[in-house]
């Protein structure tokens, strides 16, 4: 994974992120836990930009993400 610093803070962001956007969006627990194993799936490739808001899902997707 490629990181880039973000501005002059010296954290270290991945050049690619994920965007949450449809993540808390399911009809069974069953569509849940594969957006989870999605999600842990990028952090275990090195991805720690997620792209999150309260509106996504009506807050639903920063459930998950939690």
């Amino acid at each position: 994974m490629e990181f880039h610093q973000l501005g002059r803070t010296g954290e270290r962001i991945s050049a690619i992120g994920m965007g949450t956007w449809k993540i808390g969006v399911y009809t069974n627990l069953a569509e849940r836990a594969k957006q989870v194993q999605a999600l842990r799936r990028g952090i275990k490739l090195g991805c720690n930009l997620i792209d999150t808001a309260e509106v996504y899902a009506d807050g639903k997707s920063e459930e998950v993400v939690a």
